[in-house]
């Protein structure tokens, strides 16, 4: 087994060499998103195609499609990968009118309740801060009002037709939000009187966002919205209720919050309301992420008021190490392969006397010992003991076949990602 320097070692090199691996696969794209100048690849047709299933699986291609058109770039794409571009920018755009459209006749509903909610997330962007509805792809409509709103606000969208997927009675001590459905697939509401997850480790208060709202209008709607500053931490610790440190989409939208709000950005109420929801360290890393990939201007001394104890440089390892994250697996941690304990005791006892092979053999016997403990069953007992062997061990041959430096560094790489999480957790 590796020793904990070396464990580091290999950790640190798979961190710094899949980030800069995926630092180059995504430049085109990013180059994109970052309203900066194409690099040399923007003359190969093949990155171009790469670039739009890119843009697909992360959730920006109707970004890139507008920033693209914005340079006035799009016409430097090769056709297929700019109509891939232009056909997503319309399909979200046609799906957030509808849904604009189909919410218009709600907002009197839960006013009426004497509620006055507030819009998150993608609604709250699309037209707020990029000014354009086939930016930002979404699944839903997020509303948030007063808890004490919440019973009423329910029955009067029952008795119009939404469908709740359960009953607001009892609930409000338990969950954070309802999701309302209509028959109409393109509009789900969800209607929230927290924030975030009750059993999660923020805590950000309702009644603040409530008050912190400001005036704006979304999809014509005259609708309140949730504040810069508030939209930013928001963004920054809703992937990590999911298990992920950040994607990529929503560090375009804190880009885009960051230079629509410029000067008006009240950094130090950003920090103070990070720290006050338990999420300054997670907000440090979105911000860090942003500033880095896409260029959001983001003072130095607001990253390091977020976390002051960090060290320089193992911020970059920690930001390194979430590049790969974010642009290998869309945010998603990328599971190191599993050994189990005995596989694992065999392939370090025997590594003196023939390595794998031994361990391989102790786990899978030849036919000599299998007769030797299957008496009188020949290729039977040789299949059983292949089949008791594959059951209890499940995989573990194959991967301690590549235990060569590759799995290695993926496994010590593993326990980097735990404990960059681990690390988060501590608010």
């Amino acid at each position: 087994m590796l020793s904990e320097r070396e464990q580091g070692a290999a950790a640190q090199a798979f961190d710094d060499d899949e980030a800069r691996t995926e630092r180059g696969r995504h430049s085109l794209l990013l180059a994109a998103l970052a309203r900066g100048p194409l690099p040399d690849e923007a003359s190969d047709p093949e990155a171009w195609r790469e670039m739009a299933a890119q843009a697909r699986r992360h959730g920006v291609a109707g970004l890139a499609f507008a920033r693209l058109s914005e340079a006035g770039k799009v016409v430097g794409a090769p056709a297929e990968a700019a109509a891939a571009l232009r056909i997503a920018h319309a399909a979200t755009a046609a799906a957030n009118l509808a849904r604009a459209h189909l919410l218009r006749p709600v907002l009197p509903l839960v006013r009426r309740c004497g509620a006055d909610p507030v819009a998150l997330k993608g609604f709250r962007l699309a037209w707020d801060v990029y000014g354009d509805p086939g930016a930002r792809t979404m699944t839903d409509v997020d509303l948030i009002i007063a808890p004490d709103r919440v019973e009423a606000c329910h029955d009067a969208m029952v008795e119009c037709g939404w469908q709740p997927h359960r009953p607001a009675q009892g609930r409000l001590e338990l969950d954070n939000e309802i999701v309302y459905k209509t028959g109409d697939p393109r509009l789900v509401v969800e209607l929230h009187w927290r924030l975030v997850r009750i059993h999660g480790p923020f805590t950000p208060r309702t009644d603040e966002i409530l008050a912190s709202a400001v005036g704006g209008t979304a999809g014509d709607l005259d609708l309140r919205l949730m504040c810069p500053e508030q939209t930013v931490i928001h963004t920054a610790i809703h992937p990590y209720e999911d298990g992920n440190v950040a994607t990529l989409r929503g560090l375009c939208d804190i880009d885009a919050v960051v230079r629509r709000a410029g000067r008006g950005l009240d950094w130090e109420r950003l920090a103070s309301a990070a720290r006050a929801w338990r999420g300054a360290r997670q907000t440090w890393l979105a911000l860090a992420l942003s500033r880095d990939l896409l260029g959001t201007p983001v003072p130095s001394d607001v990253l390091a008021a977020l976390v002051p104890a960090l060290h320089d440089q193992e911020a970059a390892r920690r930001c390194e190490l979430a590049v790969g994250l974010v642009l290998g697996s869309n945010g998603r941690s990328q599971a190191a392969p599993r050994v189990s304990p005995r596989a694992a005791d065999l392939a370090d006892r025997r590594a003196g006397s023939g390595g794998l092979r031994q361990a391989a053999s102790a786990l899978f016997p030849d036919r000599a010992t299998i007769d030797r403990l299957y008496p009188g069953q020949g290729a039977v007992g040789y299949a059983q003991r292949w089949r008791d062997v594959v059951r209890r061990h499940g995989g573990d041959l194959a991967r301690l076949a590549l235990r060569e430096p590759r799995t290695l560094r993926l496994q010590a790489r593993q326990k980097r990602v735990e404990g960059l999480m681990e690390w988060l957790a501590g608010g």
